[in-house]
């Protein structure tokens, strides 16, 4: 497995992949999902990253990283 850069933004390395089974309908089946909380001030975020496969969404990530 590749392994997922931190968030550029408060440094974590937590994230979560979501895999569905998506059979028949239009979209990315794997979701790397982080919730960044680097900024108090403000509301957590989501940032989700998206592929057909778990390397294309981890890839995804890292290109933004």
């Amino acid at each position: 497995m590749t392994d997922v850069k931190p968030c550029p933004f408060c440094g974590s390395s937590e994230f979560e992949i979501r895999e569905r089974v998506m059979e028949g309908k239009k979209g990315y089946p794997v979701t790397l999902l982080h919730w960044c909380y680097h900024d108090r001030a403000h509301a957590n975020k989501p940032i989700e990253r998206v592929g057909n496969t778990r390397e294309e969404a981890i890839a995804a990530w890292n290109k933004r990283a």
